[in-house]
């Protein structure tokens, strides 16, 4: 028993007696576990958003768009779309949603030059599109339907032209589509669904075909559907809103497109797990060639023990202890700083951090599996060296 705690004292001790030497050879354990857990972590949080934003909002909202026609030609569904969408059994509810095209939001209201401005854009629509999109209301209203009937000039801004201009509905704030001055009534929340209302302003239907001359038929519609029926309800748009008359409109489920994304995101972090696992490999190849050199630089050392009563266990156990640790305390501060790293970037984003604690069990394996590997070769060596002739020559 007291062979093993002497083992494991001078396992320890030759670490700390090569400190340089150790980091390095800590490195490759590190970066390759934080390689593998942080590219999984990330992709954990990110699936666990996915899952959460598909709880919160469901996958039932579907998006009817004009097909895109010749240069000229019209882009918009027909004016009676949302009616003929909602004698569809399985469609709850409709809401048009149209990009008011050359109307650009003023930029002196926003506090910003033209350029920056460019990414905004004005989208007329309805009051049903607060609950067809379930969009959530960070501060103020949405559009009524005294405001559709009016066509009052009132502004709905999503989350990032909120931002921009500091809204706060608090206090009277307007902003400048075109020539026309608004009243900003409201801000919406960040969504992922309708992601396109992030950055735009909307205002009522009406109030578009009063001021710009837009058209009142909608270029796509936004439907709710009910829980479970989008399968068998997105074949039967096409038809139910033109009627077949024209090219069929496109539809698509924005949940089924968000969770392909995910498919492909997913696919890139496993890219970047497998880099880690190859660090690891290289890691261990960079151990077993320290651990290789320093047999080589304490074989006297070697030669005392053995001369001392220390058997070829003792002196292998030696360094496979020195390789253990090197793996764990590599691991662990990958494990931390893979951790600190995504939490950081995951938390920013508003993401629910996702670590799995056998994915960092796993990893800490793999990493202490490896070294540990890696120093078979040198501790065999170590072991097998000729007391009597080491002590001659050193």
């Amino acid at each position: 028993m007291g062979s093993l705690r002497d083992t494991a004292y001078l396992s320890a001790r030759a670490l700390t007696a090569r400190k340089g030497r150790t980091l390095l050879a800590m490195l490759g354990p590190a970066l390759g576990v934080a390689a593998i857990v942080g590219a999984i972590t990330y992709s954990q949080s990110a699936s666990a958003e996915v899952q959460e934003t598909l709880r919160s909002v469901g996958s039932d909202l579907v998006v009817v768009a004009a097909a895109e026609g010749a240069p000229g030609s019209s882009t918009t569904l027909p004016l009676e779309a949302a009616e003929r969408a909602r004698n569809v059994r399985t469609v709850l509810s409709a809401a048009p949603l149209s990009r008011v095209p050359g109307v650009l939001v003023g930029a002196n209201e926003l506090g910003a030059g033209t350029q920056a401005t460019a990414a905004y854009g004005v989208q007329s629509t309805s009051s049903a599109l607060v609950d067809v999109a379930d969009l959530q209301l960070a501060q103020g209203r949405f559009l009524l339907p005294v405001d559709e009937e009016r066509g009052a000039r009132v502004a709905v801004i999503g989350a990032e032209v909120a931002a921009t201009i500091g809204y706060d509905a608090s206090q009277p704030q307007t902003i400048r589509l075109g020539a026309e001055v608004f009243g900003v009534v409201g801000a919406i929340r960040p969504t992922t669904l309708a992601s396109e209302l992030n950055t735009s302003v909307l205002i009522p239907v009406s109030t578009s075909v009063t001021l710009f001359g837009a058209d009142s038929k909608p270029s796509q519609l936004l439907l709710e559907v009910e829980p479970g029926t989008t399968e068998k309800t997105v074949p039967l748009l096409d038809v139910a809103v033109t009627y077949g008359d024209g090219p069929p409109p496109e539809v698509r489920v924005p949940a089924e497109l968000l969770a392909a994304g995910m498919k492909i995101d997913q696919t890139l972090q496993w890219v970047v797990a497998g880099m880690g696992g190859l660090a690891l490999l290289v890691g261990g190849l960079g151990i077993a060639n320290v651990l290789t050199m320093s047999v080589l630089e304490r074989s006297a050392e070697i030669g005392v023990r053995r001369a001392l009563g220390h058997r070829r266990f003792h002196v292998a156990l030696q360094f496979l202890g020195e390789a253990w640790l090197i793996g764990v305390i590599g691991g662990l501060v990958g494990v931390a700083a893979a951790v600190a790293g995504v939490g950081v970037v995951v938390s920013g984003r508003g993401w629910p951090v996702a670590v799995d604690p056998l994915l960092v069990v796993a990893a800490l394996g793999v990493a202490v599996a490896i070294t540990m590997t890696a120093a078979v070769y040198p501790a065999v060596t170590a072991s097998r060296l000729d007391p009597m002739r080491v002590l001659r020559l050193g």
